[in-house]
């Protein structure tokens, strides 16, 4: 076989998985960028590389979050950035309790409109815990209280 038809094979491979994988993070990612970046709040928590589920996309370690008193906030990875997938702000009154459990004791199944996350139990299951920092808790404080395990 010539090598430039060994060439041209791997190139059409290579364009096909990259379209596929751009499709499916639009897609997936798409859903959630109803909501705009909003600017962080202080307090805020930080934790990057976290892994999510949308719809039945799995995003593994491709998502920064960071959670304050009013919102979720996702952040893409550079990779995801360059299939169009921008950084999210979801408000807290927007997520609701899903009846399945997530996959794990670390993560939590919730639904953001008609669409399942499946996310780090850290971020998903203390909406509430920022409230501490209003009773006079320090941002240390807060970041022990959340990475207590349950």
């Amino acid at each position: 076989m010539p090598v430039w038809v060994i060439f041209l094979l791997v190139g059409l491979e290579l364009s096909f998985t990259i379209t596929i994988v751009g499709a499916l993070l639009r897609a997936s990612w798409g859903q959630l960028m109803k909501f705009p970046s909003k600017p962080l709040l202080d307090p805020h928590v930080r934790r990057n590389f976290q892994s999510f589920a949308i719809g039945f996309v799995n995003l593994g370690g491709c998502v920064h979050t960071v959670i304050d008193d009013d919102h979720l906030h996702l952040i893409p990875v550079t990779f995801m950035k360059w299939f169009g997938c921008k950084p999210v702000s979801i408000p807290w009154s927007e997520i609701q309790d899903h009846p399945k459990a997530g996959r794990s004791s670390y993560t939590l199944r919730v639904k953001i409109g008609k669409t399942d996350i499946v996310g780090p139990r850290w971020c998903l299951g203390n909406r509430d815990i920022l409230a501490l920092t209003q009773a006079g808790s320090s941002s240390e404080s807060l970041q022990r209280q959340i990475s207590k395990p349950e």
